[in-house]
């Protein structure tokens, strides 16, 4: 009988206390055994108890009446994190949800960013982050996007310990490296349209998670965004294994929004294994993204030469993949004959590496066709590159170019808040606007003035 205990209190602690507790001497499971026996049974129960306690892997009893327990083992949640969202325990990362969720009071408690301890607010939007919680995914989205200077040093807390969180070895021997995708083209073609078919195509039938981060163009009069990315991703945005985030550019050029590159570690962190970034559009300037991502991919309607020459060169010698949508009905027999097109066009660009020539392919969101091929090129491009090394080699470069970005946006920040700029600010652009002094030349008389009220001290052209 103590052995029939003590197994059911390793599978559910919470059955075996009330065992321990409550089993009466004259149970018909037990008969009329002798006190000390009894008393047997309870400790060994008890100490089941205990040691269960001890381990990660608990399941409550509901869960155990719905599925046989060696099937739904699930990590612990803290009392302030209880109503997490659902993920998918096969889904890997560099730090996976299941991995990133055996976090305990100690490790909490000891988390730290250059000697600063961190905040309890922080050390929860942590916690929920790495546990795949899309409320907490969505509050460090919204904290990294700020451009409050309490908010920022907050958000900085945050990303390196993600950071540090991501670049630990992983335990799960099985884990894949996240996939970050970028999507562009012409107003019309069909991203948002896209991005569900294939979104929701690879959670139902390749088991990956995915995240979207959808950038919407701002209003340059009123800085305002629909943000109706969402809406047109209605069943995507539903679903148990994806999250979708719209984003106002907030007048950025490159077609992402400031702090994407950000906004892609967040999701990772959270375990979301495929991250689609969709950019407002093509145009001369909209190359930022591929500077974001893994691969970048150039969705294209059904068109004749045309449109191939309204492409600009600079997005073409980025892609490493043509997408031709709308391939169904009418249009499939002018979808294929662009993808011909392109595919002759893409032999004479040079490719970005040795380990990938540019392709093209043609897909119907409508019907679905094509997404099991373009989905099979586009794992044989990240195979590729990861295989290489040159994945690894690619985003420390785009590190290093993020680093700058955020050089020149946080000194450009500074300078709009400086009580000196602002004194100048109107005399100057009054002298600008009559003629009366050159842009340049008051270009470089506010930066010297914010310099020298910045590092209390001349500095001169050369920085010295």
């Amino acid at each position: 009988m103590q052995t029939r205990v003590i197994a059911v209190a390793v599978q559910n602690p919470g059955i075996a206390g009330n065992l321990a507790c409550r089993i009466p001497f004259t149970s018909p499971q037990i008969g009329t055994a002798s006190l000390p026996a009894l008393r047997s049974v309870q400790s060994g129960a008890l100490r089941a108890f205990s040691c269960a306690r001890e381990h990660s892997d608990v399941v409550s009893s509901q869960r155990l009446r719905r599925k046989p327990p060696q099937h739904e083992f699930i990590r612990p949640l803290s009392s302030s994190s209880r109503k997490l969202d659902n993920f998918s325990s096969t889904a890997t990362l560099e730090s996976t949800p299941s991995e990133a969720g055996t976090l305990n009071e100690a490790e909490l408690a000891d988390l730290a960013v250059d000697g600063q301890v961190i905040s309890k607010e922080t050390r929860d939007l942590y916690e929920g982050v790495l546990r795949g919680n899309r409320r907490s995914v969505s509050k460090a989205i919204t904290l990294v996007e700020s451009s409050l200077p309490a908010h920022r040093a907050q958000s900085h807390q945050l990303l390196s310990l993600l950071l540090q969180r991501l670049s630990r070895p992983s335990r799960t021997a099985s884990r894949r490296t996240s996939f970050r995708i970028g999507f562009t083209g012409p107003p019309g073609v069909g991203k948002s349209t896209f991005i569900e078919a294939f979104g929701n195509w690879l959670v139902e039938t390749q088991n990956r998670r995915i995240a979207v981060l959808a950038v919407d163009p701002s209003s340059s009069r009123t800085g305002g965004s629909i943000l109706g990315d969402k809406t047109r991703m209605d069943k995507l945005s539903r679903a148990e294994n994806a999250y979708v985030r719209p984003t106002p550019s907030g007048g950025t050029l490159g077609g992402v929004a400031r702090n994407t590159q950000e906004a892609i570690m967040v999701c990772e962190a959270a375990g979301y294994d495929t991250i689609f970034v969709e950019s407002v559009g093509v145009g001369q300037s909209e190359v930022i993204l591929a500077d974001m991502v893994d691969m970048y991919v150039l969705l294209v309607p059904p068109a004749g030469g045309d449109e191939l020459q309204g492409i600009k060169r600079g997005i073409m010698e980025l892609v490493d993949l043509v997408v031709v949508n709308k391939a169904d009905g009418e249009l499939e027999s002018q979808a294929i004959r662009t993808q011909t097109d392109y595919r002759s066009a893409l032999m004479y660009l040079p490719p970005l590496n040795k380990y990938w020539r540019p392709r093209a392919t043609r897909v119907s969101s409508l019907s679905r066709a094509g997404l099991d091929s373009c989905w099979s090129t586009m794992l044989e491009f990240h195979r590729a590159m990861v295989e290489s090394g040159e994945l690894q080699r690619k985003r420390g470069r785009q590190n290093v170019r993020a680093m700058w970005r955020q050089i020149g946006d946080e000194l450009i920040g500074r300078l709009k808040r400086s009580n000196v700029v602002e004194g100048l600010m109107g005399t100057l652009e009054d002298k600008v606007r009559s003629g009366e002094v050159a842009a340049g030349r008051a270009a470089d008389v506010i930066l010297e003035r914010f310099l020298e009220d910045e590092w209390k001290g001349p500095v001169g052209r050369d920085g010295r």
